[in-house]
């Protein structure tokens, strides 16, 4: 009697599920993979109103504004003036690594009042 190492018709089998199985994992590896979209809020420059947008990961700034069809939207970040009190947005940076000057809209203080919430 034939051992299970010498059936042609098994051998086939087997191989066949492997090749399945390295396909599928081929796949699931790049489904892993792929860039993922994350929420930021993005403040437009023009007009100063805020919005949150699903991007995908490593996107450049500026981006375009659904509304009004221009690309001045930039990374937002909520704050709150030490000074005054006031909580708003302000751009966090026009160039990435270089914060904005922004300033109080309420009492004109310089962003290092201006703490992150």
């Amino acid at each position: 009697m034939a051992g299970w190492t010498e059936s042609k018709a098994l051998n086939k089998v087997v191989a066949i599920v492997s090749g399945i199985a390295v396909v599928l994992s081929i796949i699931a590896i790049i489904l892993v993979l792929q860039p993922k979209e994350s929420i930021v809020a993005l403040m437009s420059k023009s007009t100063g109103t805020v919005m949150e947008m699903d991007l995908p990961l490593g996107i450049t700034f500026p981006v375009f504004d659904p509304k009004t069809g221009n690309k001045d939207l930039y990374p937002a970040v909520k704050v709150k003036c030490e000074k005054c009190g006031w909580v708003g947005y302000i751009i966090a940076y026009f160039e990435p690594g270089k914060p904005s000057e922004a300033k109080c809209p309420k009492c004109g203080v310089e962003r290092k009042s201006l703490r992150p919430l």
